[in-house]
């Protein structure tokens, strides 16, 4: 063998990895039978149902009906052709990249909430036109509101196409390259005080409240009253199913652990019992199921399926134990003894009652009623981390604007100490900005999603950077300040958490791992 043979020899180990991590699409590449199957359902049951009501005989639609439907067609299609593409504006698409799987997750939370939804390609067809209800607007001419609602299924549209035009125009630049850093290590002992801490001030919280039962009775005044003083309790109840999926991302074979499995279920539970959620109970229970699929780089087809189904069974119940606190106390029967029908007729009354789509009251209010808010949400989101008692005239999020001015037909916000009923984010960015809002607000999230989604990609095996983009697929799926607000009260406590127990003395990382952890 020549030296000059010899010399490259060395070499190609390296060489053979790099080659791999490029061939491996690190978001999971989905399977062209699957991507048929996604096809079919947003045909089947978002696309064809839409155009059924086209052809409905008995019903005479206004060109604004006409238009809505027509960009909710478009919406449809635009958020399918990411799912359907190898590859989209230059980065690979896949089950775990931002503009697939939330979309996908929104597909199951809607399931959960209305079943119902699930008979739409049958249903679709004797539906019709329908008459707008809201409980702000109920002697308002159906015109005036067809009319907001075509804006808003418009700038729904506009704010697509500014995601995907910020997402073409923000690539970064992807180096794989081998991992020569030290191992990161984390200090079990440390890790589970933290937790431990986070879990006594929840319990701590619920205790001030009069225990579990008073406090999810109070749910029947309204699950929105007590966020305004409750908040920093509720941001660390969200971030206790969070830190045990980041030990899972540092520790795959704490899966295992049945230790680790029921303390897992017990936060989750505890989503519920704190917020009321039922979609707050499974969200990490799907974040944990991504995140398993980050590690083992596989689909969990039986496991999503059997989620699904024990989704769509708890929902039900979980839905009428937080209905019995509106007689002042819980009714825990349903867990034994469940009417499926009885459970359907009471959730159909609960969705009739709420008819508070705050999007919609705020596409009808603004400009006309109320004026433009000029970016006072977004001070107030990227502001949380100032105490009001230091920013004495710190401005509200969107959800105390909406209430107050619109809902309760206020003036002004001085002196409101209220909850709130946040609206959407594309409502949100219009209220402030108008329609060129709604553009540059989209563009910037756009952006955002491409340069987190590119960061991960270069080091995809790497913990934080896959529970950051977790984050990011869970807990801002949309700019709405409150997502907003979220995502970075999330992302400091998990900075603070490393930061906390993070050992002091790393050791370096392995061949096998620095391959894996790019």
């Amino acid at each position: 063998m020549s030296e000059a043979t010899a010399s490259r020899t060395p070499r190609s180990g390296p060489v053979e990895a790099l080659r791999a991590l490029r061939a491996e699409n690190p978001f999971i590449t989905i399977s062209p039978a699957a991507r048929l199957a996604i096809v079919i359902y947003f045909v089947g049951w978002r696309i064809l149902p839409l155009c059924a009501q086209l052809t409905a005989e008995h019903d005479v639609a206004t060109a604004h009906q006409l238009l809505t439907i027509a960009c909710k067609i478009l919406t449809q299609g635009l958020l399918l052709a990411p799912m359907v593409s190898t590859r989209f504006f230059g980065a690979r698409m896949g089950w775990l990249h931002p503009l697939v799987l939330p979309a996908l997750v929104s597909v199951l939370l809607t399931t959960l909430q209305s079943p119902e939804t699930l008979l739409a390609p049958l249903l679709g067809w004797f539906a019709g036109f329908r008459e707008i209800t809201h409980e702000l607007y109920t002697g308002m001419p159906q015109e005036v509101l067809y009319r907001a609602q075509f804006r808003g299924a418009a700038l729904t549209v506009l704010s697509v196409i500014c995601l995907y035009g910020g997402f073409a125009a923000s690539r970064l630049p992807i180096r794989l390259r081998q991992d020569r850093r030290r191992e990161i290590r984390l200090h079990g002992g440390l890790y589970a005080a933290f937790f431990g801490l986070c879990f006594v001030v929840v319990v701590y919280f619920l205790d001030q409240q009069g225990g579990i039962l008073r406090h999810m009775a109070s749910f029947a005044s309204g699950r929105f009253a007590f966020r305004e003083f409750a908040g920093p309790f509720l941001v660390v109840n969200d971030f206790l199913p969070v830190m045990l999926i980041l030990w899972y991302l540092y520790r795959p074979q704490a899966l295992r652990n049945p230790v680790f499995l029921g303390v897992f279920l017990l936060s989750c539970v505890f989503q519920f019992i704190v917020t009321g959620s039922r979609s707050g109970m499974f969200v990490p229970i799907a974040t944990l199921l991504a995140a398993w699929m980050m590690v083992t780089r596989k689909v969990p087809a039986v496991r999503a399926i059997l989620l699904g189904v024990t989704a769509l069974l708890l929902v039900g119940v979980l839905g009428e134990i937080r209905r019995s606190g509106s007689d002042g106390q819980v009714d825990f029967s349903s867990l034994v003894n469940f009417d499926l029908v009885e459970a359907r007729d009471k959730a159909e009354e609960e969705l009739e009652g709420r008819d508070r789509d705050a999007s919609m009251a705020v596409f009808v209010a603004v400009p006309q009623q109320v004026g433009h808010l000029w970016g006072k949400t977004y001070v107030a989101a990227l502001g949380f981390w100032v105490p009001r008692a230091i920013w004495k005239d710190k401005p509200r999020g969107a959800g105390p604007h909406t209430a107050a001015l619109i809902y309760r037909g206020l003036d002004t916000m001085e002196g409101y100490t209220g909850g709130g009923i946040p609206p959407g984010g594309v409502a949100e960015a219009y209220w402030n900005f108008n329609i060129m809002g709604v553009m540059l607000v989209y563009l910037l999230y756009g952006g955002f999603v491409r340069v987190l989604s590119d960061w991960y990609a270069e080091r995809s095996r790497h913990p934080v950077r896959q529970l950051l983009l977790l984050v990011l697929m869970f807990q801002f799926t949309s700019p709405a300040t409150f997502q907003i607000v979220n995502m970075l009260q999330t992302s400091v406590l998990i900075f603070v958490l490393l930061g906390i127990t993070r050992l002091r003395n790393p050791v370096p990382m392995p061949a096998a791992r620095r391959n894996l952890a790019t």
